[in-house]
């Protein structure tokens, strides 16, 4: 029984820091492949970003692909396909 409960206070836990990095570091953007407005949710320290809400549905991407454009170009070149 102390194990369940170990293992519930931990669930608990995660979820509540999930829900605050949400909510402080979510914001209204535009989607880098589609361009459409999406939710952007930066996961710093982390060099990870969600992007939700779109015409993609949503995905996570690593940052340094966004500063060099290559996201960018890999929908370019999957859209001539």
């Amino acid at each position: 029984m102390e194990e369940i409960e170990r293992a519930r206070v931990a669930k608990e836990r995660a979820a509540r820091r999930v829900d605050e990095v949400t909510r402080r570091h979510t914001q209204t953007s535009t989607c880098p492949v589609c361009r459409n407005p999406a939710r952007v949710t930066d996961w710093c320290p982390l060099a990870w970003i969600a992007v939700e809400d779109c015409g993609c549905v949503g995905y996570f991407v690593w940052t340094p692909l966004l500063d060099e454009d290559r996201l960018t170009q890999l929908a370019i070149e999957i859209g001539r396909t």
